[in-house]
């Protein structure tokens, strides 16, 4: 019986995997239209969705990473051509000292706003030992409070 409760949770886990997949989908379709309009520069985002309290570990060391390079010197990408059912745009791009943000959006009914923080800002709250950021605290600390159409 032990047994059958571990794959009932895994499954659950699975589920809300796939449901909060779906959410950040749908999210960084809306935020690219947003930054066709709202924006007109090159930068680097990583997106995110929180529920209740958005917990800084969800952003993986390669990501902080990333778009620390990004954002103090040179990244450079490869973009692969397993990634593409189509054509792909090109092989490879840079991004030299570009604006690097992890975008935070609160999963709840009817909400469009968003919060871009900057990474040296996110760097700087692990630093202090902050570990999750609840929506207001988002607000404080943003570099851009965005709204989706």
């Amino acid at each position: 019986m032990e047994g059958g409760k571990s794959i009932g949770r895994l499954k659950q886990s699975l589920d809300i995997k796939s449901m909060a997949n779906k959410l950040e989908a749908k999210f960084q379709t809306k935020f690219g239209k947003w930054l066709k309009h709202n924006w007109a520069s090159s930068s680097a985002f990583e997106l995110k969705i929180a529920r209740g309290k958005f917990h800084l570990n969800q952003i993986k060391e390669h990501q902080a990473r990333n778009l620390r390079i990004a954002n103090s010197s040179l990244l450079y990408y490869k973009i692969s051509d397993a990634d593409f059912c189509s054509q792909k745009p090109f092989d490879t791009f840079t991004l030299f000292r570009v604006p690097a943000f992890v975008v935070i959006q609160w999963a709840s009914r009817g909400n469009k706003k968003f919060y871009l923080l900057d990474i040296k800002q996110v760097e700087s709250l692990i630093k202090k030992g902050i570990k999750s950021l609840t929506e207001e605290d988002a607000d404080k600390y943003a570099a851009e409070v965005g709204e989706l159409a």
